[in-house]
């Protein structure tokens, strides 16, 4: 009988040109989570991740011009991104858009 063959741990490349902007974020250190996106997006502008969670912090903080424009963002960046169109519709359904928020969620 042959023996199995050992299991090879997947390899993960990870960048690391900013600091972890989700654990910043998860502690409520929002300043901080938004250094880091910003900085993620010096690096690379169309960056749907960091995009989508400023417009999420800037959607907490009652900022809803920012964090449409920032939402759109993140879509343009990556039309099948349906974390940023779940987003777009907490953002719409927060300023009372109900329609454009069904569609958002629907996407």
């Amino acid at each position: 009988m042959q023996a199995a063959p050992a299991l090879r741990r997947p390899q993960v490349r990870q960048v690391r040109a900013v600091p972890r902007p989700a654990c910043a974020q998860e502690r409520d250190n929002l300043e901080r989570a938004m250094e880091c996106y910003t900085a993620a997006l010096t690096v690379r502008p169309n960056f749907p991740q960091s995009l989508n969670n400023m417009g999420v912090i800037y959607t907490c903080q009652g900022r809803a011009q920012e964090a449409l424009t920032l939402l759109t963002a993140a879509i343009a960046a990556c039309p099948g991104y349906a974390e940023a169109y779940n987003n777009l519709g907490v953002l719409q359904r927060d300023v009372g858009a109900i329609p454009q928020a069904l569609a958002s969620y629907s996407k």
